[in-house]
């Protein structure tokens, strides 16, 4: 079975596939399917669809620029066709996109997903992301998954199912232009980490964190430092007597 997995189009031009699992790829310039001896080079205003032919279990760095300095031109990526369903990791798969404004997650099967570790991590021109109907009821790591996504001004996260997730720390680190964030649907009883959380997000004013569980955290170094905006915090009571890193918390 032939899984269809992205349809990306560029900002500035794409060159060279880099990805060596890849099993074809459509050119959308003239819809020719190239062979891994073909050198792929994409126009702006063009795209690329990307298919695989075996299930996919782990997309971490995709896209990631460890890899390719190409990925800061993915202007936009359509998920809708793509079968997720087996996949346990999705950490760094947009690290380094800075050109991507808005992504659709709606349609992701994620109910194996397991990490959204630095998932979003430098997007920088990164506005708006639809979280629609995913699952994360399996997910143990969002560590800064947003990290540095310095156009997101706000986030709406309350249909997230937190219920595994252990690490939060620097989650929203550096997002320097974040006015609010609902994590009022956030379970946190089994999160043992908050460290810079909020680190640098110098346009919250306003934050409510009064339903955390906080009895397993142990470490809230630096949580909400350089919060220079911040006018009101609701927090839950924390037992000190288990915490081990505190300082610079504010």
């Amino acid at each position: 079975m032939i899984h269809t997995l992205f349809y990306i189009s560029t900002k500035n031009g794409f060159k060279n596939d880099y990805r060596n699992d890849i099993s074809f790829i459509i050119n959308r310039e003239n819809n020719t399917k190239l062979t891994s001896e073909e050198t792929l080079i994409i126009h702006k205003d063009f795209g690329i669809e990307i298919h695989f032919n075996e299930t996919i279990k782990s997309l971490f760095g995709f896209f990631y620029n460890y890899k390719d300095d190409n990925v800061r031109y993915l202007a936009s990526i359509d998920l809708s066709n793509m079968d997720t369903s087996s996949v346990t990791d999705m950490g760094a798969l947009f690290s380094g996109c800075i050109s991507l404004k808005s992504i659709d997650l709606s349609y992701l099967n994620t109910k194996s997903l397991t990490s959204m570790e630095s998932m979003f991590l430098g997007c920088s021109s990164l506005e708006s992301i639809n979280f629609t109907n995913i699952d994360t009821s399996s997910v143990i790591s969002m560590s800064q998954m947003f990290w540095e996504c310095n156009s997101l001004k706000s986030i709406d996260l309350s249909n997230f199912n937190t219920s595994s997730v252990i690490f939060l720390y620097s989650m929203f680190y550096g997002c320097d232009s974040l006015k609010s964030i609902n994590l009022s649907n956030f379970n946190t009883s089994l999160v043992t980490v908050l460290d810079r959380m909020f680190r640098g997000c110098i346009s919250l004013e306003f934050i409510d964190l009064s339903n955390f569980n906080v009895s397993s955290v142990y470490n809230v170094y630096s949580m909400f430092e350089g919060c220079s905006n911040l006018k009101s915090i609701n927090l839950p009571e924390f037992n000190t007597s288990s915490l081990t890193f505190l300082e610079s918390m504010f």
